[in-house]
């Protein structure tokens, strides 16, 4: 998914090059980037914690 996104960044990067500039297609990238490393930790500590209270009501019974 990450790897992904980064090829499909710089693509649209090159892409937006004359526009933004070198430095402008740097700052979206990264920006991207982070948004989609937040998104995947929200979602990865999302399943762990519901994971962790099944894992929890399995060990009562």
């Amino acid at each position: 998914m990450l790897t992904s996104a980064t090829v499909f960044n710089l693509i649209l990067g090159f892409l937006l090059v004359p526009k933004l500039g070198l430095t402008g297609t740097i700052v979206t990238t990264i920006f991207t980037e982070l948004l989609m490393v937040i998104i995947a930790a929200y979602y990865y500590w999302g399943d762990a914690s519901s994971n962790s209270e099944e894992n929890q009501q399995l060990n009562k019974r």
